[in-house]
């Protein structure tokens, strides 16, 4: 390992001796002439491929602290597990949606059938829809992550990243009221299991808990690119 790229990991870690240099993340580019963050994301590698919204954000495979939080928070009205079904049953084969349609008893839906399964009870067409445009496979919890965060990006708009990191509670209580569209629990549903400032408590004590299982997740862009340039 090089000097400098012991300085980024000291850096990164901060660790005592970074402390004592006293350089911020600028500072440590312009120290070891690395390419700025902006100018290496704004070059497309040749012959890329447009990606769908999902794929702007995985770190090593996973989504953000933050879209983990939202997911957190959504599942906390919809259903305790990856593999359970409307009404509470439960599945064992992840290689598909369970397909099975279920009697609604009670509630603004009653008469009706539901197939809803999974974490974020995905309705079978919603989830065929969802498996199409990201190329799912399977039914497992990973892909059902990637699918709730990718509808959830497409529910809410452009922006849904930057309000979950605003901090703001009003914000991200309009996430919530947005989202209801496609899980009637959030707050304004038709079968609503929560309120605005719940939901916003709600999701940020679910981030708290992401963040302390992941310590890059509060990194700067500067710092984070940094940490992509050791990983090279």
């Amino acid at each position: 390992m090089s000097p400098e790229e012991r300085f980024l990991r000291a850096y990164l870690a901060g660790s005592e001796s970074q402390a004592r240099v006293g350089l911020g993340a600028t500072q440590v580019f312009q120290r070891f002439a690395i390419p700025s963050a902006p100018a290496r994301r704004a070059r497309p590698s040749q012959g890329a491929t447009p990606q769908p919204p999902l794929a702007r954000y995985p770190t090593g495979g996973k989504l953000p602290p933050e879209a983990y939080a939202l997911l957190d928070t959504i599942a906390g009205t919809e259903s305790p597990g990856y593999n359970v079904i409307y009404g509470g049953s439960r599945f064992e084969d992840y290689r598909d949606h369970p397909r099975r349609n279920i009697p609604i008893r009670s509630g603004p839906n009653a008469g009706k059938t539901s197939s809803a399964a999974g974490r974020y009870q995905f309705i079978q067409g919603t989830w065929d829809d969802q498996a199409r445009k990201l190329g799912l496979e399977d039914f497992s919890p990973g892909n059902q992550d990637a699918a709730a965060w990718h509808l959830a990006q497409e529910t809410y708009g452009q922006g849904l990243l930057d309000t979950l990191r605003s901090g703001d509670p009003a914000r991200i209580a309009s996430i919530g009221r947005a989202l209801r569209r496609q899980w009637a629990s959030l707050p304004g549903g038709i079968e609503a299991r929560t309120t605005n400032d719940r939901f916003a408590s709600a999701y940020q004590k679910n981030l708290q808990s992401r963040l302390g299982a992941d310590t890059t997740a509060s990194l700067s862009p500067e710092e984070q690119f940094l940490l992509d340039y050791l990983s090279r």
